[in-house]
């Protein structure tokens, strides 16, 4: 019997053996056995419990039951279970319903459902690769009891959210886990009953799978089997697990050891690990029969059908993919190509021919033959502009070769035309099931140059002087061109299944069956316009991938691992440059961090104006502090049209911070953290106007999130009176007029439900009697009142003196 699931109690089964299997008359009922925890009530309190329950059953007529219509929510689907459910299945009656589950920010396998359980049990080896203190643990003195009445104390006990399901027909719950140390435990996790009411989950174990109600539909969560027979045999095996988990007393000794393979399912989600993040794992697929080097990857992790489907759709457009230089045939130049728009009043600049060594010149060589070869440039006579071309090591170590166009850049003015706004791009990925990265070949090359301006992008070699055919890279307004291109021909994708960013593409879908058409209407533009895509750099039907700088999936956006590796692996600094490197690593990554400022003061202070680097055992903590904090950085939840976003705020002395999130079943889900330092003047403000500054602050930084939502702000500030009553001051009157624009509620702080959210401490740091003394001073002052009079009048008469 599998531990902790509430188990039965021995001397009930005793007396079952007992029976004479002739004894055919009814001798009675069997209640049922309940096991697990005690709930830490008295003894009268559940005699009382059970009182009410057989006062409640006596009140029921059987014959006519009418549901509640108070308890009853609309959407609800029924939720039934069918033969279809155990397709797929090798069907035993002793397997146990074992699933993985999101619980705090972690994937965690092996977990059971146990519906005779009456706590939620977690493992501590769960929790602390969760990176939770066990300081936080709340006292949980009552034992839990097992078979026979076999007691087991725990550790305490412990609120986390925990996330089944598939998007959109997901559910996140709020649980009180009881957390236990027992050796050889075969599950990381236990959900029992708390967690199947909260969930209103309904399980059918014939079938291994629990569905659930949701806002989108009937939520569904199948089990493994393998995970439920690997944790059954480690029960038999203990010799076995301890070779696993232990260290045994063979390998002490020095003797040699028995290798047991670890079980892949026991450990959390590796992608969690910062030291150990890796990529969707993908496979080759060959797409010509007849050259098995053409390959593409797809996500391994498909379903055979849906990944039918897409083989099958790659293979039929195998055109769109270029394997050379030679198979790119251009974007037709009436569709667009690129012009150069010359400052009249600047003289064209001929360069000085730089020198190379040896290994260089070779490198230059090969490239200007690839480029000939693929007819991007040509070569030229008395061209007016000349550049020199520059060499850069690729991270496979081979050469790029780039032109220097800085001189013909400064006399190009900058076109305007709007780049999309990368933040918006990855909250619009976020939340879809199966996601297609797709690359052009040397895109910028697919677009012509405009015939007039080709020779102005010469270049000088010991070969001779070229011209591009092309666009090449380097020039100041290739980008925009770039985006022109590509807004105009995906026009009817972009913001439905598909986000562009310059020459990064995404087709994204809500479900894996619709992903092959999605994919296949924009393989039909690329056809259509001869755009081509490099298969090196392209990965079809996964779950997450990279995306503008961000790891983006279904569950929302993460800090890409990369970033976080390279900052874990930075030593501390030694130079100015290097505070200076730090800093600029940690802007890339100011949406995941709460309270950035506050977190980089220390290094602020190292570096001030007219004085070398002071690195004290404050930025040193404050250093170490921060990898700890990106180790566990949480992820970033996308906000559903039309929802209610809050915002808490924060002022310490430096700085102000904010965090918006956002509700999902009742749980505080970050959406973005944003900070600012206080300039000199600002520290100055009074207590009134500091919460104002922090609130248009982040209304300035999130202002996409402000117009498409209600903002309700925590805060126990008089903020409300602050904003309606502004006559105070000048700026108050400036701030309320342009924060009138948007829908803003102000309501008390709300008790915190999310551990990104509680690391957020979002509190006004001067004392909240201080602030409404300050309001009550300014608010005084307004109504005080001077009287000047010429005379005297009184009871007496009137005069004058």
């Amino acid at each position: 019997m599998d531990r902790a699931d509430g188990q039965k109690d021995s001397r009930q089964d005793g007396r079952a053996r007992k029976l004479s299997p002739n004894k055919a008359k009814d001798e009675g009922a069997i209640n049922t056995i309940f096991g697990g925890p005690t709930t830490g009530k008295s003894n009268r309190e559940r005699t009382q419990e059970i009182r009410e329950a057989m006062e409640a059953r006596r009140d029921l007529d059987v014959n006519s039951i009418e549901p509640d219509p108070k308890r009853l929510k609309e959407g609800w689907d029924p939720i039934v279970f069918t033969e279809a459910d155990t397709h797929g299945l090798d069907v035993r009656p002793n397997d146990a319903l074992v699933i993985s589950a999101r619980i705090g920010y972690r994937e965690v396998h092996r977990i059971l459902i146990d519906n005779g359980s009456s706590a939620d049990i977690l493992s501590a080896e769960v929790y602390d690769q969760l990176r939770l203190d066990r300081k936080d643990l709340q006292p949980f003195p009552t034992p839990l009891r097992g078979f026979g009445g076999v007691e087991v104390r725990s550790l305490g006990t412990v609120k986390l959210p925990v996330k089944i399901g598939k998007a959109p027909c997901q559910k996140t719950v709020l649980l009180n886990f009881v957390v236990v140390d027992t050796e050889n435990w075969p599950y990381n996790a236990l959900l029992g009953r708390p967690f199947l009411n909260k969930a209103k989950a309904v399980t059918a174990t014939y079938a291994l799978m629990m569905k659930f109600p949701t806002e989108y539909g009937v939520g569904v969560v199948k089990g493994s089997q393998e995970m439920a027979r690997r944790a059954n045999l480690s029960v038999y095996k203990d010799r076995e697990v301890h070779q696993v988990y232990t260290v045994t007393a063979q390998q002490k000794a020095g003797e040699p050891e028995e290798q047991a393979e670890v079980p892949k399912d026991f450990e959390l989600d590796p992608r969690e690990e910062p030291e150990d993040r890796k990529d969707e794992p993908t496979q080759e697929v060959a797409l010509d029969p007849e050259d098995q080097s053409r390959t593409v990857k797809v996500g391994a992790s498909l379903n055979v059908h849906v990944k039918t489907q897409l083989v099958k759709l790659l293979r039929d457009y195998k055109d769109v993919f270029a394997w050379n230089h030679k198979d790119m045939l251009g974007v037709d130049p009436k569709v667009i190509s690129h012009h150069l728009s010359i400052n009249p009043e600047f003289r064209p600049v001929v360069q000085k021919r730089r020198l190379f060594n040896p290994e260089r010149s070779v490198a230059i060589k090969k490239e200007v033959e690839k480029l000939l070869s693929a007819g991007s440039i040509r070569e030229v006579k008395y061209p007016e502009w000349v550049a020199n071309v520059v060499l850069v090591k690729k991270k496979n170590k081979q050469w790029r070769m780039c032109v220097d166009f800085t001189d013909l850049n400064k006399a190009c003015p900058k076109d305007s035309f709007p780049l999309p706004r990368i933040d918006q791009l990855v909250d619009a990925t976020a939340g879809h099931e199966l996601l297609s990265f797709m690359d052009a070949y040397s895109g910028y090359n697919q677009i012509r140059m405009n015939k007039a301006d080709k020779e102005k992008t010469s270049f000088t070699t010991d070969q001779g002087l070229y011209c591009y055919k092309v666009m090449p890279f380097g020039l100041k307004n290739a980008g925009a061109t770039y985006q022109r291109l590509v807004n105009r021909i995906f026009a009817r994708q972009i913001g439905k299944n598909m986000e562009v960013y310059v020459d990064d593409m995404l087709t994204k879908s809500t479900t894996a069956e619709k992903h092959t058409e999605d994919l296949k209407e924009t393989f039909d533009v690329l056809r259509k316009y001869q755009m081509k895509l490099n298969p090196s750099k392209c990965v079809f039907g996964v779950l997450s991938g990279r995306f503008l700088g961000f790891q983006v999936h279904q569950r929302g956006i993460e800090v890409n691992p990369e970033k976080i590796k390279a900052l874990e692996g930075m030593a501390s600094p030694k130079t100015l440059k290097d505070v200076q490197r730090l800093t600029g690593c940690l802007a890339s990554l100011n949406r995941f961090i709460a309270k950035t400022t506050d977190k980089c003061a220390p290094f602020f202070k190292a570096i001030k104006k007219g004085k070398g680097l002071e690195w004290s055992t404050e930025c040193e903590e404050a250093f170490q502090k921060l990898k700890e904090y990106l180790g566990r950085a949480p992820i970033l939840s996308k906000p559903v049209v039309g929802e209610t976003l809050y915002l808490y705020l924060s002022v310490t002395e430096v700085a102000t911070s904010s965090v918006l999130i956002r509700l999902e079943e009742g749980i505080q889900k970050p959406v973005y953290y944003t900070s600012k330092a206080l300039l000199a003047a600002e520290t100055r403000y009074s207590p009134a106007e500091k919460i104002a500054l922090a609130l248009i602050i982040s209304a300035r930084k999130l202002r996409p999130y402000f117009q498409a939502h209600t903002i309700e702000v925590y805060t126990d500030c008089l903020l409300k009176l602050i904003l309606q009553k502004p006559e105070v001051s000048g700026r108050l009157t400036k701030w309320a007029v342009e924060l009138s624009e948007y829908d803003i509620r102000c309501t008390p702080k709300a008790a915190i439900k999310g551990q990104a959210v509680s690391d957020f401490i979002a509190e006004f740091t001067e004392p909240d009697t201080e602030v409404r003394r300050a309001m009550e001073d300014e608010q005084t002052t307004k109504f005080q009142w001077k009287l000047h009079v010429d005379g005297s009048s009184n009871t007496h008469g009137s005069g004058q003196e």
